[in-house]
């Protein structure tokens, strides 16, 4: 294989995995503010409406 093409390969891949952490980091900063309560809903996978619908019966 060509020397340009595998050096061309590696540093795409490490601009990838670059971009990959950075898009993480960002995520993790953004939701990090979130409390447990809203993660736990958001986990079940309910909306807020059904939620309150559910806690009014």
């Amino acid at each position: 294989e060509s020397f340009v093409l595998q050096h061309a390969s590696a540093i795409f891949e490490w601009v990838f995995c670059v971009i990959i952490m950075l898009f993480y980091g960002t995520f993790a900063f953004e939701f990090g503010g979130i409390s447990s309560d809203t993660m736990m809903v958001l986990a079940r996978g309910q909306s807020l409406q059904s939620a309150s619908r559910d806690h009014k019966m």
